[in-house]
This record gives structure tokens, C-alpha cells and sequence, in this order.
């Protein structure tokens, strides 16, 4: 029997690519990687899609024997004085995990008028996911020191980098609750340290996505009492209708919202009529419906764009691919997706060979994942792409928009209309 572990998503780096990640959302922030040249190339990633300052300590053979307890010591003090950082994270590698070096002994000793938190990016198992929840963990344990539960805000939690448009998702859905009467922020969202002091005065937490900010959520409810909610990603107008109202629901808010609801919707089905009254032919839509398509993705970004296609556009999709290492609950998440759409054919994986093979036979005509994805299927042919999930560095977007809300279904349909019609027709 083959095993499936032994491709496991590259995209899944370790833990020190998330980390670096949620730094880099906090305006001048630092990360001092300390470990080996090689992990400071996560960190460099990092960098590219955001501004962060990186340093590293060299890990050689004698401080991988003897400890480099000296290195961090100077590195930390460095990197101070060098870029004079708001916030700086200590980030452990595996190597430097296997040695024990005392990190939180040299942060205090180096004593700092800034905030330096230790951060974890090694132990072997690590992937980028867990690295970021744990690096959204660490600040809030180490910087929230405003706490009220009872606060008239929400924190919607954001699921840093599960897509190109993540940012633009948050910002939207905070200025579409606003409009609702629901005062609402994006956390690890172009943050300042004072921003995150502030976190633990809200009334409650939103998570879109269980992967990332789950474990947030549940330390912030055990911690400081914040109740949190889990919802659908809102891809759609339905998704976007079931999400304003949860909240109103768990917030007990009996504003009668059905009119703005009404109007919002109206003020969308109003621009599409507009936008496709300029195209010559209705017939490409049929043409479009003829194509194989396939998704791939992780669960909750699979299931919204699987959902907003099948319901919404009234289209079909052929097979989904969900990307989850997990096998427990594999049942129930079929079960979710054929509840969506019965004639789709689901497949759980994560081995980035049993994808590549899946793509590679199936050829399917219209593809939604990520540039891994697309890469697989280009080896063989081209179809369609669309980037729906992880930061996608094919393109230049320098003004991207929100494919949540009201206002991200136009914008999804733009793309998965374009891209669809100037590949084929």
C-alpha cells in the first residue's frame, strides 16, 4: 500500500512561514529566527507579500552543540538598535527547540522598552496553520492587558493568509456589520501593538475559518470569558444574509434589519443586470455549465465556493478536493458537501501526489485552488484557473477586492465569468 504521507502539501511549510506571517501584520515588527541560515527562509517568504524585519542568529555545529544562548542574547539587541521595531518575536526553530536554550531568560535580560515575545516555529510536526494560530495565541496572551467581556464590539478573527483577498475579506465584512448597527473589527488585520492590547474588550469573537483562529477564539472565551462564534465563510448572498443575522441573534439585537437586507441584495442583482445586459450572448453561460470543473481546497473554503457555484450561479461542480489531513470526521464532511451539491464527487486528502495524479487523469476544464494546483495541471495541459485559496503569486493585483459579502459575489462572478470565457470562447 502506498503511503499517502509522504507528499504532504508543500504549501504547509513549517510553523515558521505562519509565524512570520501574523507578525508581519503588526506595523513594524521584527522577527529573530533563531536557528539555522535555511529557517530563515520562511520568514523571507513572509516578507515578500508584507513589510517585516527579519534577523537570525547562524545557528552553526558549535552552537547547535555547545547552545547559542550568546547569539540571541546580541541578535535581540541588534535588531533593536538596527530597525527599532514596536514589536519583536523570538521565534524558535527546531533545532533550537532540541538544544533548550532559555529564550524567555535572555528576553528579560536584554530588557527591551518594547514588547519581545517568544514564539514557537519548530518541533518538527509544525505546519504553517500551526504555526499562525500560535503566533496569534502568543500576542494575545503576551500584550492584552484592556480586558472588558462586555464591550459593544466584535472581533471578527482573521484567517491570515487562506487567500489572496483575506484582508480585503476582513475589512469588508467589519464595514458591512458596521452598517447593521454591529460595531466589529479585524484582528491581525494592519495592526499596531496598541491594537492588540485592546483585544480583550469585546463581547464576542467571530471565527470564518475553524483552521485558523479557532484556538483563538476558545484561549480568549477560557481566558477572559469572550464568547466566540463560528460561522460559514460568507461567500454569497445567502452566506452573507445567515451570517449579519447570527450575529444579531447572539448579540440579542431585535432591529428589524429585513429592509436594509432587502436593499443590499437589490442594490447587487441591480449592477449584475447591468453588467451582463453588455454582453452579446446569454448562450456562453450554457457553454460554461458544458466545462468539468473542479475544486480544490481546505474545508471551509472548499464548501463556500463550492455553495455560491452550485446554488447561487446555478452551475455544477464535478469533483472537490478537500484539503484535510484529518481523517476523523471524514463522513461528516462528505455529507456537508453532498448536502450542497449530491452529484459532486468528493475526495479528502492532503497528499499533494494523490492530487497531482487526481487533476492530472480527471483533466478537469475549470480549476479553483491555489498556484500548486494549477502548476499540476499545467504539466499536462491548461485549464481555466481561478485562485481561490493561499496567496496566489501569479498575478499582480495592487487593488484587490472582497470575495465575501454582497459586494464579493459580483466581484467572484467578474472573475469566474472572465477567466472562463477568455480561456475557451
Amino acid at each position: 500500500m502506498r503511503n499517502t504521507y509522504l507528499c504532504i502539501d508543500s504549501i504547509e511549510k513549517c510553523g515558521i512561514l505562519g509565524v512570520s506571517h501574523v507578525i508581519a501584520q503588526i506595523s513594524n515588527s521584527s522577527v529573530v529566527i533563531h536557528g539555522p541560515k535555511g529557517c530563515v527562509y520562511p520568514a523571507y517568504e513572509a516578507s515578500i507579500n508584507y513589510p517585516l524585519n527579519i534577523n537570525y542568529t547562524e545557528m552553526c555545529e558549535k552552537s547547535t552543540v555547545f547552545g547559542g544562548e550568546h547569539d540571541v542574547s546580541e541578535k535581540i539587541v541588534d535588531e533593536f538598535y538596527e530597525n527599532r521595531p514596536d514589536l519583536m518575536a523570538v521565534v524558535t526553530t527546531c533545532s533550537s527547540e532540541i538544544i533548550g536554550d532559555d529564550i524567555e531568560g535572555l528576553i528579560k535580560l536584554a530588557n527591551l522598552p518594547i514588547p519581545v515575545i517568544r514564539v514557537d516555529g519548530g518541533g518538527f510536526l509544525n505546519t504553517q496553520t500551526s504555526g499562525t494560530n500560535t503566533a496569534m495565541k502568543a500576542l494575545i496572551e503576551k500584550l492584552c492587558v484592556n480586558i472588558d467581556n462586555s464591550y459593544p464590539i466584535v472581533n471578527l478573527i482573521s484567517p491570515i493568509c487562506i487567500s489572496s483577498s483575506w484582508q480585503e475579506d476582513m475589512k469588508y465584512l467589519s464595514s458591512l456589520l458596521n452598517e447593521f448597527g454591529i460595531k466589529a473589527r479585524p484582528l491581525f488585520c494592519n495592526a499596531t501593538v496598541e491594537d492588540i492590547r485592546d483585544y480583550g474588550r469585546a463581547c464576542l469573537n467571530v471565527v470564518i475559518c475553524s483552521s485558523i483562529g479557532l484556538d483563538t477564539a476558545e484561549y480568549m472565551s477560557k481566558k477572559y470569558g469572550i464568547p466566540y462564534l463560528y460561522l460559514p465563510y460568507p461567500v454569497g448572498l445567502e452566506k452573507t444574509d445567515f451570517f449579519i443575522k447570527s450575529i444579531l441573534q447572539i448579540l440579542q439585537n431585535k432591529n428589524d434589519i429585513s429592509a436594509l437586507l432587502d436593499e443590499k441584495k437589490a442594490t447587487i442583482k441591480r449592477q449584475f443586470n447591468n453588467g451582463m445586459g453588455k454582453v452579446n450572448t446569454f448562450r456562453l453561460f450554457e457553454y460554461i455549465k458544458q466545462l468539468k470543473k473542479m475544486i480544490v481546497g481546505p474545508p471551509e473554503i472548499a464548501l463556500a465556493f463550492l455553495n455560491i457555484i452550485a446554488n447561487e450561479f446555478e452551475d455544477k461542480i464535478d469533483i472537490v478536493i478537500v484539503k484535510d489531513i484529518s481523517v476523523e470526521g471524514a463522513d461528516e464532511t462528505i455529507a456537508k458537501f453532498k448536502e450542497v451539491s449530491p452529484s459532486t464527487k468528493v475526495i479528502i486528502s492532503d497528499d499533494n501526489q494523490e492530487i497531482k495524479e487526481s487533476i492530472q487523469s480527471l483533466k478537469p476544464q475549470v480549476l479553483l485552488g491555489s498556484d500548486t494546483e494549477f502548476y499540476f495541471a499545467k504539466e499536462s495541459y491548461e485549464p481555466a484557473y481561478i485562485n481561490i485559496c493561499y496567496p496566489g503569486a501569479r498575478e499582480i493585483r495592487f487593488n484587490r477586492h472582497p470575495v465575501v459579502g454582497y459586494e464579493g459575489t459580483l466581484n467572484f462572478f467578474e472573475e469566474w465569468y472572465n477567466k472562463i470565457i477568455n480561456r475557451y470562447y
